[in-house]
């Protein structure tokens, strides 16, 4: 449960979430009960904006290993998307959680399905009121939003639009920062993690898979373009979290920690990065990708101070 300031919330977490390298908050009732309720808004169409980039999610692969490629589709609004998030050749099957997991995995590699297009990285928009006091992403205050210049969708918040078997790769944050993210409504997000203390085993069994990716760009896990099912990892001794994000619960994912997931349905869900004392050597070693345009560049002078 959310208890004090966001820092002192944070670093709690992290001491209490580092076997696992995720771990989940939910709001007391008192603070979801002030908070606006977007789902009647959003079906009734009286909330809506633009989501610039959607990408098609194409995936190809076997036996849990699986390579994503994205194609750009052109500008869409949010009621034009939740439309064909709600069609029925993407509209998820009727299943608890766990079956449609099972779907989830069998369902990569395979052009049986349309593709889903996810609304990711949308900024400029955010869900959040004022009432929502520290917590609001879009104004979060920690010790990396007051020494980095303004870098949309890590120092402030982006919204996330999401629908049946959207993803979201195997990575870790820019500069091994920790994320927020909040399910403001629809359907569960659910979370897979890789604890800071396996990284390197997972690293190395990324490097064996992917080689000629690791020759192109030593940071090409930020890419964020394969999915590895959980049973594989395993299988070779990699431990491996999970958790179900419902609407109005907070995921926290801790610095250096690996993550990926999947949507179950249409959701709109909002993130931002966050930074602790305890990041600071984490972000002075982290590796940065130069192999493509426009990725995150900060200083890290900053924190020596």
């Amino acid at each position: 449960a959310i208890r004090g300031s966001v820092t002192g919330t944070l670093e709690e977490a992290e001491m209490m979430g580092a076997h696992a390298g995720i771990v989940k908050l939910v709001p007391s009732a008192s603070w979801c009960a002030q908070r606006k309720s977007f789902s009647q808004e959003v079906d009734d169409g009286l909330l809506d904006f633009m989501i610039p980039r959607p990408i098609e999610q194409n995936s190809v692969g076997r036996k849990g290993i699986y390579r994503q490629y994205h194609v750009v589709k052109p500008s869409t609004t949010l009621q034009q998307y939740r439309k064909l998030a709600l069609s029925p050749a993407r509209r998820p099957p009727r299943g608890d959680a766990a079956m449609l997991e099972r779907r989830f995995w069998t369902s990569l590699g395979t052009e049986a399905l349309s593709p889903p297009v996810y609304g990711a990285d949308v900024v400029g928009s955010s869900l959040f009121e004022d009432m929502a006091g520290e917590w609001n992403l879009k104004e979060l205050k920690t010790m990396l939003q007051g020494r980095v210049q303004a870098l949309p969708g890590v120092t402030s918040s982006s919204l996330y639009v999401g629908m049946w078997r959207t993803t979201f790769a195997w990575h870790t944050e820019d500069y091994e920062l920790g994320a927020i993210n909040f399910n403001h409504m629809g359907a569960r997000k659910q979370w897979y993690a890789v604890p800071r203390s396996a990284r390197a085993r997972f690293q190395a069994l990324c490097d064996e898979l992917f080689p000629r990716e690791k020759r192109k760009c030593e940071a090409y896990m930020r890419h964020k373009t394969f999915m590895i099912a959980p049973s594989r990892l395993r299988e070779v001794g990699i431990p491996v979290f999970y958790c179900i994000q419902e609407p109005g619960e907070f995921v926290i994912t801790l610095p250096g920690a690996f993550h990926c997931g999947f949507n179950h349905g249409f959701n709109i869900a909002e993130a931002c990065n966050y930074a602790v004392p305890s990041w600071i050597p984490l972000g002075l070693q982290a590796t940065r990708c130069i192999c493509r345009p426009g990725t995150v560049e900060i200083d890290m002078r900053v924190f020596k101070e």
